[in-house]
């Protein structure tokens, strides 16, 4: 079992999470797998992340995105493997992350001469 506020703790949480990047996870499942309890694991990504665990995660996830969208990917795909709820719910979290939607952070030049 580790120390509760450990880096240790929080690279291993981060690895996991990395590492299972497609699925629905929850605190309860990276803390189990780290062996620390939940609000020990909380404790930790307050400490070295400054943020909770799920939004760490849900930022892994878009970052992913991100990449992915300007290799071609489409959001409705990303959503699905991803497993966002819908590509909706994608497409609201990358905008806030991003300031910009998907599509805009996918074709800049073509929103730039739209905008013209």
């Amino acid at each position: 079992m580790y120390k509760k506020n450990t880096l240790e703790a929080y690279h291993n949480a981060d690895k996991f999470m990395k590492e299972h990047i497609f699925e629905k996870l929850r605190v309860e499942d990276i803390a189990r797998h780290c062996m620390i309890s939940p609000s020990g694991l909380e404790k930790n990504f307050s400490k070295f992340a400054n943020m909770g665990v799920m939004r760490y995660f849900l930022d892994l996830k878009l970052e992913y995105a991100a990449k992915m969208l300007r290799e071609g990917y489409t959001v409705n795909y990303l959503a699905r493997l991803l497993n966002f709820s819908s590509s909706a719910h994608l497409s609201m979290a990358f905008k806030k992350k991003y300031g910009v939607s998907p599509l805009k952070y996918k074709y800049p030049l073509i929103n730039k001469v739209k905008e013209k």
